[in-house]
């Protein structure tokens, strides 16, 4: 049996060294530190019995902050997972969230979870997740008469937790190979692999692959437009505040260029708030509603200020038309005038020569 295990988990909990201990080498780079020490996805596999393999692919670790809000974060998993099912496209049979049993479950350590879960589907997650704990050995100094399951249990920030993985937590101690405390590499490495083997049920899928990743892009736009939402719901508040100062501004620009640029911040609202249908956006949609009318009064003025101007210059230009037509209309009448009394001028002198000859 060929199984594939993906490493996903908050920088500084120990992934490197945890896909180190299962494929009993160091091809990981591990060392202790607050930043990623894996700054690029890798793979690594190593050969067991009768021509079974063993892979095992790192990610890069979530950064110290709140993945729910940062959308860095959310991209970063998003993206990962990605190039994770490129690396193996038969999938994975299970996905180890690791975390240090040490340490203390913090807010940005829940909205990791959160993260993760979310980018990989939540129904997907309860049918390949596992809770992984580092630092087992620092941990059985402080608890050891109590089953580590129990211990995860009266942790109430570990509840979510739990309820995802179906209880599937195993303690880890990856430096346990050279230390006889507590218990051994291979004990550790077959509870472990115990529990991928109950993954491995009939009714579901046998590995998580892309066909799964890409079920759960619904559940992952509604979330990328909930972690979009509080720097949008920001800008819509800055947009709104400035609303009546670029109007201002715009005014002055003259009717035909205020004209324009008042669609200009029409089409830029617009974009603003493209919730993709999620119906999460819709408070600072109402809100950049109220600034779209006033532009749209704006545009209306504008529009009617362009009509007024047209009829005028309209009315003018007929006016010029009727009073050029007149005085060409007099000019016509009086050389009509000019001709008819020369006319009977020629005429009367003819006469008075024609009396005066006879």
């Amino acid at each position: 049996m060929n199984i594939n295990i993906l490493l996903v988990g908050r920088t500084g909990n120990g992934k490197s060294a945890t896909g180190n201990s299962i494929l009993g080498s160091a091809p990981f780079v591990s060392k202790r530190s607050s930043t990623s020490v894996t700054v690029k996805i890798q793979k690594n596999k190593k050969e067991i019995v009768n021509g079974n393999s063993l892979t095992v692919v790192d990610t890069v670790g979530f950064a110290d902050t709140k993945c729910q809000g940062h959308v860095d974060n959310y991209q970063l998993m998003k993206s990962e997972i990605d190039k994770a099912l490129n690396l193996c496209p038969s999938g994975f049979h299970a996905i180890i969230f690791v975390m240090n049993a040490t340490e203390r479950i913090t807010d940005e350590e829940k909205d990791a979870f959160k993260c993760i879960t979310t980018v990989l589907g939540k129904e997907n997650f309860q049918k390949f997740g596992v809770l992984l704990f580092t630092h087992g050995i620092m941990y059985l100094k402080d608890h050891k008469d109590k089953p580590f399951l129990n211990w995860c249990k009266e942790q109430e920030e570990l509840g979510e937790h739990l309820i995802q993985t179906k209880n599937r937590a195993i303690l880890f101690e990856n430096k346990s190979r050279n230390n006889k405390e507590a218990f051994t590499f291979l004990d550790q490495e077959k509870k472990l692999f115990e529990i991928i083997e109950h993954l491995f049920d009939p009714k579901f899928s046998k590995a998580y692959t892309r066909v799964n990743f890409d079920e759960a892009a619904v559940h992952r736009i509604h979330k990328e437009v909930e972690v979009l939402k509080p720097d949008i719901e920001k800008k819509a508040e800055t947009f709104c505040k400035n609303t009546d100062s670029k109007l201002k501004e715009i005014k002055k620009m003259g009717v035909e260029n205020g004209l324009r640029n008042s669609k200009d911040l029409i089409s830029k609202l617009d974009n603003l708030v493209q919730d993709q249908n999620t119906g999460v956006l819709e408070q600072p949609k109402r809100q950049l509603d109220v600034c779209k009318r006033n532009i749209d009064c704006s545009i209306e003025s504008a529009q009617k200020e362009i009509s007024d101007t047209e009829i005028e210059r309209q009315k003018t230009d007929l006016e010029k038309n009727i009073q050029i037509r007149d005085k060409l209309e007099r000019r016509r009448q009086e050389q009509k005038m000019n001709y008819m009394i020369v006319n009977a001028g020629f005429r009367l002198g003819f006469e008075v020569l024609r009396f005066a000859w006879n």
